[in-house]
């Protein structure tokens, strides 16, 4: 039996609430409206085969079914970071908070990088527009 803290269960559920779906739409990826229910519960796990599909389905990755903190993201809710002083040689990390840190490092850089992409494009776009004017 899985947990209801399960990154699977949290994923699913915020695909159907997120999708505005129903039990019987995923018949496709997982089956029965009842197997789905089931899952829900806890009482069944996702296979394999039902996170390919419901990954090619949505179009999102399969670490979000694994992952609590991707899992959560991805539901819409904040993941607690702890506050670490990283510069300081003093300071040694909790090894159960690296994966937090890490986690908001890499999206922090995420967004960074997007941003400077999309301001990059557009900065691209206008030189474009001038020279052809």
């Amino acid at each position: 039996m899985t947990k209801a803290k399960d990154p699977a269960i949290v994923a699913l559920k915020a695909l159907i609430k997120s999708r505005g779906l129903t039990y019987a739409d995923l018949r496709q990826e997982i089956g029965s409206r009842g197997y789905v229910s089931l899952i829900l519960s806890g009482e069944r796990s996702l296979t394999k085969g039902h996170i390919q599909k419901l990954t090619a389905r949505f179009g999102i990755p399969p670490v979000v079914f694994f992952d609590q903190q991707a899992a959560n993201l991805f539901a819409g809710r904040k993941i607690k970071v702890p506050v670490v002083d990283l510069l300081n040689p003093d300071v040694e990390p909790n090894p159960e908070n690296m994966d937090a840190l890490l986690y908001d490092v890499a999206l922090k850089a995420t967004r960074k990088a997007q941003k400077a992409h999309k301001t990059l494009m557009n900065s691209l776009r206008d030189a474009v527009q001038k020279a052809v004017a």
